[in-house]
C-alpha cells in the first residue's frame, strides 16, 4: 500500500484520473481504483485496444516496436500506439516513470533521463550497470510488488516494462489509462539503440540521444571491423551442476557474439535452451564464456566442468580457452551489450 502522505500524487494525474472517472460514471480516484482491483465493470473499464485519446496528427516514427506521432518541429504533444495496439498520448515530457527492471533504468540511465523515473522493480538498482557505475537511483521508490494497487497509487505517467516480465497486472493497469511499453528483448545492437530512441522522444531528451547515438555507433563500428572473433567460434553455457543450458539465435549474446566476428555455436537453438552434456560435446566451440554472478571469484560453471569427467575432453577446457565476462554485464538487455562486447574484444585480441 502506498503512503499518499509520503507520496502525494501530483495535481495535474489527480485531476486526470478523477475526469476518467467521472467520464466512465464513476466518481473520484477510489472508484478508478476499485474498479482495477476488481478486474473489469462495465461502467469503469476499457480494453487495451480502445484509445483514450486521439492519435496526434504530424510525422510518425516506429521505434522498438512502438508507433510515436507528433507535430513536425514540435516533439509534444505525442501520441504512441504499442504493437499490441495500446494507444496513449503525452501532453508533455514522461517525468513521472516506471522502470520495471535494470535493463530499463539503464536505458533511461543512456539518454540523461534518470530524474524522470519515479519508482522501480525493488532490486532493479542492484542490477543495473549504470547504478554500478555510479549513477545515483536514491530518489528512486522501490515497489516491492507490481500488483495494480501499488502501480495506481504510485500515479505513473510512463511504465515500461519487458515482455519477458510476469506481470498479472499489465492489462488492468491499461485499463486505468496508464501508458505503459512493452520492450521486446535485445537481438541486436541496432535494438539498443531504437530503446534509447524511444525512451529519449518520451522524456524530452532527444539531444543528448543523439550524442549518445553517435559515440555507440562508432564504437559498434570500431568492433566490427577488427572481428577479432571471426573464423571461430564461442559458446555461451552455464551449468551449476543441475542442467546446462545455452544461449542461442535471438538472444542478446548472439547479438554480442556477432559485435566482435564470434561464430555462435549455439545457433542450433533459438533462445535460451536446456541442452545435454553430449550436445555440448558435439559442439567443441574453440571459447567457452564464464560469467560468474555478483560477488563471485570464479563461474559456477567453470568449476562444474572442471569436476564433471566427460567434460575433460573439450578442446576449450584442456586448453583454457576462457572468455570472462561479468555476470551482470553479460545478462544485460540494453545498450551495455556493447562495454560487454569490448570485453570479449579485448581477450580475443590479447
Amino acid at each position: 500500500m502506498i503512503d499518499r502522505n509520503r507520496f502525494p500524487l501530483p495535481p495535474s494525474r489527480s485531476q486526470d484520473l478523477d475526469k476518467q472517472a467521472q467520464r466512465s460514471g464513476c466518481r473520484g480516484f477510489g472508484a478508478v481504483l476499485g474498479a482495477a482491483l476488481i478486474g473489469f465493470l462495465p461502467s469503469c473499464g476499457r480494453t487495451s485496444s480502445e484509445s483514450l485519446e486521439a492519435p496526434v496528427p504530424g510525422i510518425s516514427v516506429t521505434l522498438a516496436g512502438v508507433e510515436i506521432r507528433s507535430a513536425e518541429g514540435a516533439p509534444f504533444p505525442l501520441s504512441a500506439q504499442t504493437a499490441d495496439g495500446h494507444l496513449f498520448r503525452l501532453e508533455q515530457p514522461a517525468s513521472r516513470a516506471l522502470a520495471g527492471n535494470a535493463a530499463v533504468l539503464d536505458t533511461f540511465a543512456g539518454v540523461g533521463a534518470v530524474d524522470c523515473v519515479y519508482a522501480s522493480a525493488l532490486r532493479a538498482p542492484e542490477h543495473s550497470i549504470a547504478a554500478a557505475r555510479g549513477t545515483s537511483f536514491d530518489h528512486v521508490q522501490l515497489v516491492t510488488k507490481f500488483d495494480t494497487e501499488n502501480v495506481i497509487g504510485l500515479a505513473p505517467d510512463l511504465a515500461l516494462v519487458h515482455g519477458w516480465q510476469p506481470i498479472e497486472q499489465k492489462v488492468q493497469w491499461r485499463r486505468t489509462g496508464l501508458a505503459l511499453i512493452e520492450l521486446p528483448d535485445v537481438t541486436s545492437f541496432e535494438d539498443t539503440v531504437e530503446a534509447l530512441d524511444l525512451v529519449a522522444r518520451l522524456t524530452g531528451r532527444t539531444e543528448t540521444f543523439a550524442e549518445a547515438r553517435r559515440e555507440l555507433i562508432e564504437r559498434a563500428q570500431r568492433l566490427r571491423e577488427r572481428s577479432r572473433g571471426a573464423g571461430q567460434s564461442a559458446l555461451s553455457y552455464t551449468n551449476s551442476g543441475t542442467g546446462g543450458w545455452v544461449a542461442g539465435r535471438g538472444t542478446t549474446v548472439q547479438a554480442v557474439f556477432d559485435l566482435v566476428g564470434l561464430k555462435n555455436a549455439g545457433a542450433n537453438w533459438t533462445g535460451h535452451s536446456q541442452v545435454e552434456i553430449e550436445e555440448v560435446l558435439q559442439l567443441d566451440p574453440d571459447w567457452l564464456i564464464l560469467s560468474p554472478a555478483p560477488g563471485e571469484d570464479e563461474s559456477r560453471t567453470y568449476e562444474f566442468l572442471r569436476s564433471e569427467p566427460r567434460m575433460q575432453s573439450l578442446r576449450a577446457l584442456k586448453e583454457e580457452r576462457f572468455l570472462r565476462v561479468d555476470g551482470t554485464l553479460w545478462a544485460s538487455n540494453s545498450h551495455h551489450i556493447l562495454d560487454a562486447a569490448a570485453v570479449l574484444d579485448e581477450q580475443l585480441g590479447e
